[in-house]
């Protein structure tokens, strides 16, 4: 989108499953395979409509290998507009049930 990013990015996890002091290419990968509650947070920097959300994350989610029915299914919910200073909770809770909240 244009070339600038589109929000800022914040995460979050469950103090007791943080990864503690590891390398940062190291980092994301426990934080993904850790089995305990966590979110990530997008906030906003410009308005981007939601075509243009479906496709990054479509584009995204093809270049990190991730295909098929569960993942068009993901940029499908995409059906609102991401405005400036609008946010985006994904979190997962400790059972691995993800829930999405765009105010």
């Amino acid at each position: 989108a244009l070339g600038k990013p589109a929000y800022a990015l914040a995460h979050y996890i469950d103090p007791a499953c943080a990864p503690g002091e590891t390398a940062p290419e190291q980092a994301l990968g426990a934080y993904i395979e850790a089995d305990c509650a966590k979110a990530l947070v997008f906030r906003g920097t410009y308005s981007v409509p939601a075509r243009g959300i479906r496709w990054s994350w479509s584009r995204g989610l093809k270049r990190a290998g991730f295909e098929g029915p569960e993942a068009e299914a993901f940029v499908a919910a995409f059906q609102r507009d991401f405005a400036a200073g609008s946010e985006l909770v994904l979190s997962v809770d400790g059972e691995g049930q993800l829930r999405a909240v765009q105010d």
